[in-house]
């Protein structure tokens, strides 16, 4: 007798056929569910999904924070990934670093501008990458883009506007006559 053990009332060859008929359904499932996780994963991950790492560097960065949006003509298509201070770097004082995230195929000209800004009076900053005079070719993971500095009035600026407007209305309403004051100079001439 050998060291296997083979179930008792089955030949060897009869063993032997049964694995045979077995192995090839396995085989058939193994790569049905390999085929189904690839397709399943080039799905989920997204096949032509742009994925670009590109920074641009600013004198002042105006407050922006990460994870601000990222927007290609008022479209949002991806996000600040950081800000840094860089004072040794007089050309790049303010270094953002940014994802492109899109979910097609997106290609941004190389000297597409890059500039800050403000989603109304009190809302958050992003960046916004104007396209509109670009002609070059497509930027690559890694590369800088060239930015503007646009003045972006701060909340701070605004207020001080404000409230130099309503001293300098309230000065030249105190130098005019009121009209009860008219009223009372006209009621007298007339005594």
């Amino acid at each position: 007798m050998t060291g296997s053990r083979e179930p008792e009332g089955v030949l060897p060859d009869e063993l032997s056929e049964q694995r045979k008929r077995r192995f090839p359904w396995l085989g058939l499932i193994v790569i049905v569910a390999a085929a189904t996780l690839a397709v399943w994963t080039i799905l989920a991950v997204g096949y032509n999904r742009t994925r670009l790492v590109v920074k641009t560097c600013f004198n002042d960065a105006q407050g922006l924070q990460e994870k601000a949006q990222l927007r290609l003509a008022g479209v949002e298509v991806g996000y600040v990934n950081h800000v840094r201070a860089n004072p040794a770097n007089r050309n790049c004082p303010a270094e953002v670093q940014m994802n492109v995230t899109a979910p097609y195929d997106l290609r941004i000209p190389r000297d597409s501008v890059v500039s800050i800004r403000n989603s109304g009076v009190l809302g958050s900053s992003f960046v916004h990458i104007d396209v509109s005079k670009a002609l070059g070719a497509p930027i690559e993971s890694g590369g800088t883009l060239p930015s503007l500095e646009e003045q972006n009035p701060s909340v701070d600026k605004l207020v001080d506007l404000i409230v130099r407007y309503v001293r300098k209305q309230s000065e030249s309403s105190e130098s005019l006559p009121t009209a009860s004051k008219k009223g009372e100079s006209q009621k007298e001439r007339k005594r």
